[in-house]
């Protein structure tokens, strides 16, 4: 989907596709300017107030190099078709948005709503977030809905 046309859908209709864990979407929201792919990881997005949020990257050397296995995620464009290069998330990098400002950078910035995550992968991502060190349990909570 286009991001031009995404904006001239009314946000309540985006939302209510986005929100669900596994959902996912390209955008600009940070101050690096990088249209990156991103994860959400909340069991329950559409009642909470905090986003968790997954990123892909494809610098897997550098990160293989300097992380534990287990809070690494591979990808390949095989497992999940709108990925054109191999690629990892680094569950020690979650970021955590509040829902209004998520919504307001998603309808003020160039945006693509993706196909939501496979189950398989949505699954690893968060076996991986449970072997985390660096992220608040009260954040594991809003995606495991159990405190590790």
């Amino acid at each position: 989907m286009d991001w031009l046309r995404v904006m001239d859908i009314p946000e309540n209709l985006i939302f209510s596709k986005l929100l669900v864990q596994g959902g996912a979407f390209r955008s600009k929201l940070e101050v690096s300017g990088k249209y990156r792919f991103y994860f959400i990881l909340n069991q329950n997005p559409k009642d909470d107030d905090v986003i968790l949020l997954a990123t892909a990257t494809t610098k897997i050397v550098e990160h293989k190099s300097k992380w534990p296995a287990e809070v690494l995620v591979e990808i390949t464009p095989c497992e999940y078709h709108p990925l054109k290069q191999n690629s990892l998330v680094n569950c020690e990098f979650i970021r955590a948005y509040s829902k209004g400002k998520l919504k307001k950078n998603i309808t003020s910035s160039e945006f693509e709503i993706l196909e939501p995550l496979p189950s398989k992968i949505l699954k690893k991502i968060l076996d991986a977030l449970a072997e985390c060190e660096n992220i608040a349990p009260i954040d594991k909570l809003l995606a495991l809905g159990k405190e590790i």
